[in-house]
């Protein structure tokens, strides 16, 4: 059955739960190739585009997906397995199946959840290199996407703390690293006992509506985001969204507020008109937090304010000084 999930995790138009109605009805990859499309929509109770199923090639994709998880030693845990993570299990839309490379029981870690522009400012690369150090320092790790600008330097970060690991989430197959050119970062991830994420199998290209896909997996990970330096229309803001419908913290550093309008020539109440109207503002007028420090985010989770209080409290000694 479990080669059959394998299979399934393929097929990214079946939602989590027609997989498992599948998994239940066929037992077998050769039973589930012997379906007619028909049987299938009638099992799932609707319709599909037939040539998706695209049952011709399916078997030797599936054969070099498993070729290509022994080569780059990939990991897969299921949604009904006992090694996945119970946090994720809460949003709205788990994914079925989760890749991994490196230290699979950083999946059951306290994560923080870092994010922010693929073009930050220096105060920007900074804030999110030492918050994520000051963080792993903490016991916390720290995860993001592995994408140009504040989610390098928050993996950066946290690789440079003592004993410090984080968690990248990509939006491609663990086969490949996307970005190319952090490649580099990810071998040192992996070196360093830290992991790689992907709810995609080898092979998968890193297509664009991945990354919001990605981002619910980064939020659904974490006690908390926190949100560094985004745009109007910034994928983090997704992240942010994310954050808020599965109820974990949301913070966003000071810096943030200022990023949309450092080039801008205008007056400071011109700003603050704009301000009102930015994404980010409307964040913090709904209740997000505004931080500045690491500190900040750490007086705030050793308050009781995160689901694993007790796990925070025995297992972790959080500086407040």
């Amino acid at each position: 059955m479990r080669a059959l999930a394998l299979l399934l995790s393929h097929y990214d138009f079946f939602s989590l739960s027609e997989k498992y109605l599948i998994l239940e009805q066929a037992k077998d990859i050769q039973t589930f190739l012997k379906m007619r499309p028909i049987e299938i929509a009638s099992l799932i109770k609707r319709d599909f585009k037939i040539d998706k199923l695209n049952f011709q090639s399916i078997e030797k994709r599936l054969e070099k997906t498993i070729a290509l998880m022994r080569a780059y030693s990939i990991g897969l845990v299921f949604y009904d397995e006992e090694a996945y993570p119970p946090l994720l299990k809460e949003i709205h839309d788990p994914p079925f199946a989760l890749f991994y490379r490196g230290e699979a029981s950083l999946l059951h870690s306290l994560c923080l959840g870092i994010v922010g522009t693929r073009r930050p400012t220096g105060r920007g690369m900074k804030a999110s290199f030492d918050i994520a150090k000051s963080l792993a320092e903490n016991a916390l790790t720290i995860v993001s996407g592995l994408a140009r600008g504040i989610d390098g330097y928050a993996h950066k970060g946290a690789l440079e703390a003592k004993d410090g690991k984080t968690i990248a989430v990509l939006a491609s197959g663990l086969d490949s690293i996307y970005p190319s050119d952090h490649k580099r970062l990810a071998l040192q991830m992996l070196e360093k006992g830290s992991l790689l994420l992907s709810e995609h199998p080898p092979l998968t290209p890193a297509l664009t509506w991945h990354f919001p896909k990605r981002n619910r997996i980064i939020a659904g990970l974490s006690e908390g985001v926190l949100v560094v330096e985004a745009p109007r229309g910034s994928g983090s803001l997704i992240t942010a969204s994310c954050a808020i419908e599965e109820n974990r913290e949301l913070f966003f550093h000071e810096l943030a507020l200022q990023y949309s309008f450092q080039k801008l020539a205008l007056s400071a109440s011109d700003k603050q008109k704009l301000q009102k109207k930015w994404a980010v503002q409307n964040y913090i007028d709904d209740g997000a937090l505004l931080i500045s420090s690491a500190k900040d985010i750490i007086q705030h989770l050793s308050e009781g304010s995160i689901k694993n209080t007790s796990l925070l409290f025995s297992q972790y000694k959080l500086d407040l000084n």
